[in-house]
């Protein structure tokens, strides 16, 4: 096994899971948020220009922006850390572009990709989500484009649900479906 990549929306537990599954099995755990600025710099990433896109468009449009530089950077994470628990941020592999799809397709062919949802319906998860962030707005909302879009579960090779489990409970049920 060359890694294991843990997906899902904004705050779905990621994070949390990724160290839990870590401790059980021992391999290290690795953040693409720790690294995906750099990245998005080796393709020309300008703060300024973010800087005015959020003051314009708010944080929809900084992820718009961001979109442009995800597929590469997802690409090199996965080549930079080979043997670990990767932990993609919530909006990384969540693709605009149908090419980006199948770049990260095949970033991820070796290696088992665990897609982290409250629920199997997506309006539950969204109120979960929603709850767990403190989100209200009823506009534009990342973790309902992400929920909407078909790329994690395209991605996925293993979907576990969370709602109402502990992160240890969820790492051990990633185990049985990795043995």
């Amino acid at each position: 096994m060359k890694n294991i990549i843990i997906i899902g929306p904004v705050a779905v537990g990621k994070s949390t899971v990724s160290i839990q599954l870590a401790n059980l099995i021992g391999m290290p755990v690795v953040k693409i948020d720790e690294y995906r600025l750099a990245y998005y710099r080796e393709l020309g990433y300008d703060d300024e220009f973010k800087t005015r896109i959020l003051e314009e468009e708010g944080w929809s449009g900084v992820m718009h922006y961001w979109k442009v530089f995800d597929a590469y950077s997802v690409e090199r994470f996965v080549q930079d850390f080979p043997g670990h628990i990767l932990d993609m941020g919530g909006g990384s592999t969540y693709c605009v572009f149908p090419e980006d799809l199948q770049r990260l397709k095949k970033a991820f062919k070796r290696s088992p990709v665990v897609l982290l949802l409250p629920y199997p319906n997506v309006n539950k998860s969204l109120t979960f989500l929603n709850k767990r962030t403190g989100c209200k707005r009823t506009g534009r909302n990342i973790n309902r484009d992400i929920l909407q879009n078909p790329s994690n579960e395209s991605l996925a090779t293993i979907t576990v649900y969370t709602a109402h489990k502990t992160p240890h409970q969820i790492a051990q049920e990633i185990l049985k479906y990795l043995k």
